[in-house]
């Protein structure tokens, strides 16, 4: 696969209108608005871990599952977003809180990518390896997420 471009720096407003259904300004204004997982100890707790705490799992932080998501067919690269039931996806991990407020997305192409596979190459994994989120928060996935200590 090649590296990954910028789509704000190589298409057209028109073509992210009919792509996105944002032009570059709206793209850009959802992007400061989106999606940040929380990494100070207050926050996590007051808004997420005591949710899920209420519910009788102590430590977690966020549920995590992934979903493909049907795409447009891009020009370049077409086969890596093909799945097996032949139609084009972008593989994605979204993990939730308690209260279903998302606290993180990560993409990939749909291919023959495992979920699992998805956490392993995301940022979030590597906000609990290097410790940014605080020792003892924990993520909720289905079994097919492997139990792993940060």
């Amino acid at each position: 696969m090649t590296a990954r471009r910028n789509v704000l720096e190589t298409m057209e407003d028109c073509e992210l209108i009919k792509r996105y259904r944002l032009n570059r300004e709206g793209i850009k204004l959802v992007v400061e608005l989106f999606i940040r997982f929380p990494l100070d100890n207050q926050q996590l707790h007051r808004r997420i871990k005591a949710n899920f705490m209420a519910a009788g799992m102590a430590g977690v932080v966020g549920a995590v599952d992934g979903t493909h998501i049907q795409i447009i067919a891009p020009s370049k690269d077409e086969d890596v977003f093909v799945n097996r039931n032949q139609s084009t996806y972008i593989n994605t991990q979204i993990v939730f809180d308690a209260t279903f407020y998302i606290l993180d997305v990560a993409k990939w192409p749909a291919g023959s990518t495992h979920d699992p596979h998805i956490l392993m190459g995301s940022g979030l994994r590597q906000l609990f390896e290097r410790h940014r989120v605080p020792v003892g928060c924990h993520l909720l996935g289905d079994s097919s997420y492997p139990c792993k200590t940060s």
